[in-house]
């Protein structure tokens, strides 16, 4: 082991949320302010990292946290956005669903 393995990680630690603290004001800016509507067409232009990020972001401002939001809930709106016909639902923890229409998810509290 390192011998200074506790600042290393505190260094890292702080670089990390400098950085995400940057991608999400990206994330932001790239959703714009509708970000519980999302033009899948614009959406699907963006790095697949940012796209997670954004779908994180959109269930963030329905629900006010993303605790409870998985890996699988994000595989599954991807699967949604790629795969499943207009109209369908994923439901998500805490009464978030995700509807996908013919140019757009929107994401609504139940």
């Amino acid at each position: 082991y390192n011998r200074n393995i506790t600042e290393v990680l505190s260094n890292l630690a702080e670089s990390a949320g400098y950085d995400y603290d940057y991608l999400c004001q990206m994330a932001n800016r790239l959703a714009g302010k509708k970000i519980t509507r999302i033009n899948l067409r614009r959406f699907s232009g963006f790095h697949p990292a940012m796209q997670r990020l954004i779908l994180r972001l959109a269930v963030a401002k329905i629900k006010g946290d993303t605790r409870r939001l998985t890996f699988k809930h994000i595989k599954e709106l991807e699967d949604l956005i790629l795969n499943r016909p207009v109209n369908s639902i994923v439901d998500l923890p805490k009464g978030v669903s995700v509807k996908k229409q013919k140019e757009s998810i929107v994401f609504y509290q139940k």
